[in-house]
């Protein structure tokens, strides 16, 4: 059997997170406004790997539930990643 080094995140680290992806996805009406809806494709890629990243939040919490630590270790890495690849520290943009 493989041994598995917990570094899942807690329920109150994927709270936290989650908070800063919603407060993100709130403030893209008030972008796609102020820019006429033409969305760059780079922008898009981005949002769509902030949804995947919310995603794959949710699916710590599954595996948490389902007591499944490989998958919650697997998934935690997995948004470590998207975290960084995307930037979610800096996403809070300045509308």
């Amino acid at each position: 059997m493989v041994k598995i080094k917990s570094n899942v995140m807690t329920k109150k680290e994927i709270d936290k997170e989650l908070n800063k992806i919603y407060k993100e996805r709130r403030s893209w009406s008030a972008i796609n406004k102020q820019i006429h809806y033409k969305i760059p494709e780079d922008e898009i890629r981005r949002r769509e790997f902030i949804l995947f990243a919310q995603y794959t939040l949710y699916k710590i919490e599954d595996a948490k539930k389902e007591k499944n630590k490989m998958m919650a270790s697997f998934n935690s890495e997995l948004y470590g990643v998207i975290k960084e690849y995307v930037g979610l520290e800096k996403c809070q943009r300045q509308s």
